[in-house]
């Protein structure tokens, strides 16, 4: 479940593939709004402290 996940952008290991000995297809999700919106706030939070 994605919804309400801090991250933004999540792995998906069971979508990647192995192409050839040297090169893999990776795949991850990306969340534009929730992911984002956290990590807006983790910089707010960390220019407050300086």
């Amino acid at each position: 479940d994605y919804v309400s996940n801090p991250h933004t952008c999540n792995f998906d290991a069971e979508a990647g593939i192995a192409l050839n000995d040297h090169f893999f297809k990776l795949v991850a999700w990306y969340d534009n709004e929730y992911g984002y919106s956290a990590k807006l706030v983790e910089l707010a939070q960390y220019v407050a402290k300086l």
